[in-house]
Parts: structure tokens; sequence; C-alpha cells
């Protein structure tokens, strides 16, 4: 497959899965994103999530990407504390909710805390 057919088709995806890849395109070969990955046209972020590395991350993607990452969840606590300025400290993971098992991931856009 082509990386510029890929990325036309997946540029307003903060992020995706293997399976929105097979969806829109089901002869697509996994080789291609391990390749993508070695030119740095790819991020692999946790198991079957990937990125386009030509975009930025902001803070509110990867408030996104938590939540698609473990779903359902919604950023909260301390993350939600500091994004609105109520507490004066650094927060530096994204901590979300969930009613489903607590997890906890390091990932290569940063630690990620899934709590219950």
């Amino acid at each position: 497959m082509n990386f510029q057919v890929f990325r036309t088709t997946f540029k307003d995806y903060p992020v995706f899965s293997k399976k929105e890849i097979e969806k829109l395109f089901p002869t697509f070969d996994a080789k291609n994103l391990v390749n993508w990955q070695k030119k740095n046209y790819v991020q692999k972020i946790r198991n079957e999530w990937y990125r386009l590395n030509e975009y930025s991350l902001d803070t509110l993607t990867l408030y996104f990407i938590s939540n698609q990452l473990y779903n359902p969840s919604y950023v909260s606590l301390e993350t939600a504390l500091s994004h609105y300025g109520f507490i004066p400290e650094g927060v530096f993971r994204i901590t979300a909710i969930t009613t489903l098992k607590t997890q906890f991931f390091d990932t290569s856009i940063g630690f990620l805390a899934i709590k219950t």
C-alpha cells in the first residue's frame, strides 16, 4: 500500500487501531506499519494503536488518545484539576476513570493511569 493513500485516509484520526485500518483496507498488510515505523511515518502507541508522526501531540489530543486506549474512560482527578488550573502542581501523567479494571500503561506518548 502507498503511504500517501494511507496518510490521506487517516489524517483526521489522532489515533487509529489495526481494526480500523482493516475495515477501510481489507487487504492491508501489517508489515507496512512496521516499515512505516522504521521510516518514522507512524508511531506505535500501544499494542494495536498507532498515530501519524507528522501531527503534534497537544494536550487535548493526548486526552482523546487516553480515552481511545481504554474505553469507556474519561479524563479526571489530578489531570482535570491541573488542566482547569485548580491545582498549582505539575501533572506528568494522564489519569482517567473507568468502570472497568484499573490499568496503568507506559506508552510511547507518556504514562496513563486508568482507575476505577
